[in-house]
């Protein structure tokens, strides 16, 4: 019997995508006509996205899937520290008493 794996505290994903294994997964040729994303009718949505949302899904749009991974880890990581920073004035906040009712 075969030793289950030991935890780390890292996550790895030893998984490659590159543009065959996406191909052979995935054909947009052959896709079905009914899934809205894949058809080829044009769609008109009434939504309230400014210009520069709509500038900012063009970019993420143009990125490729590698581009793309690097960006949401990215944000993550920015979210992260956000949240660290948001934890650290709050603590603060507490120690100083800004959060006492009168």
């Amino acid at each position: 019997m075969e030793a289950p794996p030991k935890a780390t505290k890292t996550l790895e994903c030893k998984e490659t995508f590159d543009q065959e294994t996406l191909k052979a997964t995935w054909d947009a040729e052959t896709a079905p006509a009914n899934i809205p994303a894949y058809s080829t009718r044009q769609i008109a949505f009434n939504t309230e996205l400014t210009t520069q949302d709509v500038k900012a899904i063009n970019e993420l749009g143009r990125l490729n899937a590698m581009q793309l991974h690097e960006y949401i880890t990215n944000l993550q990581n920015s979210a992260y520290l956000i949240g660290i920073d948001e934890a650290r004035q709050c603590s603060k906040g507490k120690f100083l008493q800004v959060f006492k009712k009168s």
